[in-house]
């Protein structure tokens, strides 16, 4: 899929089809082209991508994609945790907050939104990334007291892992910089398996920049090019 000035949008889904699945991967659909406009308008008047900071600068552009999307949206939703639920002895059940709670034809989003980076020369996802993947999946498993009270408000609730994480290439020579869309789509592929094998995503979203608005930055003493941003996601199955 082309969007005019922005780039290519290249979407993988592995979930199984079922109620709802259709109307939550429009969800995150909508989602992720609307958090790349917010990001490319901002990359035009500052310079800079948004998406190359951490999880906290993200919302700059996310947060404004939820709104437009959602019928309602809450950010830090306080909800009831059950780490007992994972004979986790370390943890005591207890009160938090999920990153999102979002409101979309009825049905009920709990997301948790993790942020990281790949090695376009490498293509190999960091053992951070993959733990605060994990991390994110744990902290959706133990809400089952919190879906069972708010399931009666809804058609059905999903829990969504969302990963955001922008594809760079650094050099010391700007020659050097050469871009293969098929090796990007091959992180895409891979990553999807390689981010957990207890729990690998079963949706993603590969953001493939468009070269007008690729923007070189010197870092130190050389270069770092962001030419894709790849979104991957965990949709739960539906709570009813």
């Amino acid at each position: 899929m082309k969007n005019k000035d922005i780039g290519e949008f290249y979407f993988l889904d592995t979930s199984i089809d079922g109620e709802g699945k259709r109307i939550t991967r429009r969800f995150l659909k909508e989602v992720s082209i609307k958090t790349v406009e917010n990001c490319v308008r901002q990359m035009k008047i500052i310079g800079q991508s948004p998406v190359a900071y951490r999880e906290r600068q993200l919302n700059t552009i996310l947060v404004p994609a939820l709104d437009n999307v959602s019928d309602a949206f809450l950010v830090e939703s306080a909800v009831s945790r059950e780490w007992s639920l994972m004979n986790n002895q370390m943890i005591e059940d207890n009160h938090g907050w999920v990153d999102y709670w979002c409101l979309y034809k009825d049905y009920n989003f709990y997301i948790e939104l993790k942020h990281g980076f790949i090695s376009y020369r490498n293509g190999k996802l960091r053992q951070s990334v993959k733990n605060d993947w994990q991390t994110a999946c744990n902290q959706l498993d133990v809400l089952q007291s919190e879906l069972n009270v708010q399931k009666e408000y809804a058609k059905g609730i999903f829990r969504i892992t969302l990963q955001v994480l922008p594809i760079y290439i650094r050099t010391s020579k700007k020659e050097d910089i050469k871009i293969d869309i098929n090796k990007i789509n091959d992180i895409q592929t891979k990553a999807m398996t390689e981010i957990s094998s207890s729990r690998p995503a079963n949706w993603s979203c590969l953001w493939s920049v468009d070269e007008s608005i690729r923007e070189l930055y010197e870092i130190g003493d050389g270069y770092e090019m962001y030419p894709a941003v790849l979104f991957l996601g965990n949709i739960s199955e539906i709570t009813k």
